[in-house]
């Protein structure tokens, strides 16, 4: 074999040996963790283009780093590095905001952060907080009302979502989450059918009657007043309107009514 030849194989071989030896390449450390989204309507991207915008405190778990860019599988776009925090970091994170600006904004979204922690109690004091800053704002009264009924404490619930009512007689959620409660709580003292009818009503009227959710709350409160055709007839409308994952639910929904059952929330 020529001299060249040898010489030409030689080089070769040592490149190879010189790549081996470096040494391997960390991975980032936010690949396979959870992340927090610290600014309020931040952008997914995919393809160069913007694709959809997500809340404030909104969680999702990193699947590989592009430089400044976070692939999220389960969104099938990217975000950000700067538009968010790793998970564990969440609740420094609205410490510091809060020591420079309190703002009921920023006690809630660290309620939020406490509520996916388990730390119901915390994230409570929080929202008292918020309401001490603002209170006549009706979303803070039915935020808090949602963490009473994580700690199934229904009397607290109900009062917060009356307040925001009260506060508000055209804004749409306490609406639902006060119908959805007095027609499906697993305890029996607080539910009451006229009453969750007539609220869920409210609420579809207050979404012209094309809300699937809304018309799915309905039927449940039906169920509850034990008018079970109407449940049925409801049910049937909110599944022509419900979005393709939803339907097995609804359907299965149906099916309860169709035996005169009602829908029960799950005990905790």
């Amino acid at each position: 074999m020529p001299r060249s030849l040898w010489l030409s194989l030689w080089l070769s071989f040592a490149s190879v040996l010189s790549l081996l030896s470096l040494p391997a390449r960390a991975a980032d450390p936010l690949v396979g963790q959870r992340v927090v989204v610290i600014r309020d309507q931040a952008t997914l991207e995919a393809g160069g283009k913007a694709v959809a915008e997500v809340r404030e405190c909104s969680v999702f778990t990193v699947e590989s780093v592009e430089g400044s860019l976070l692939w999220i599988k389960s969104q099938r776009a990217y975000l950000r590095r700067a538009d968010v925090v790793p998970f564990d970091e969440a609740i420094v994170h609205y410490m510091r905001l809060l020591k420079a600006n309190q703002t009921a904004k920023n006690y809630w979204n660290r309620a939020q952060i406490w509520r996916l922690k388990g730390e119901l109690d915390i994230a409570i004091i929080d929202m008292y907080y918020a309401i001490d800053l603002n209170s006549t704002e009706s979303a803070w009264f039915r935020r808090r009302g949602i963490l009473w009924y994580d700690k199934q404490d229904y009397d607290k619930a109900i009062a917060d979502y009356e307040a925001a009512i009260r506060l508000d007689p055209k804004y749409l959620p306490p609406f639902f989450a006060f119908a959805r409660l007095r027609a499906t709580c697993p305890d029996a003292k607080h539910r009451n059918g006229q009453q969750a009818v007539a609220y869920a009503t409210k609420a579809c009227e207050l979404t012209a009657w094309k809300d699937s959710g809304s018309l799915d709350t309905l039927a449940a409160a039906y169920a509850e007043a034990s008018d079970f055709d109407k449940a049925v007839e409801w049910q049937k409308k909110a599944m022509d309107l419900a979005p393709a994952d939803w339907k097995a639910e609804y359907e299965a929904m149906l099916k309860l009514y169709q035996e005169k059952k009602s829908n029960r929330e799950p005990a905790k």
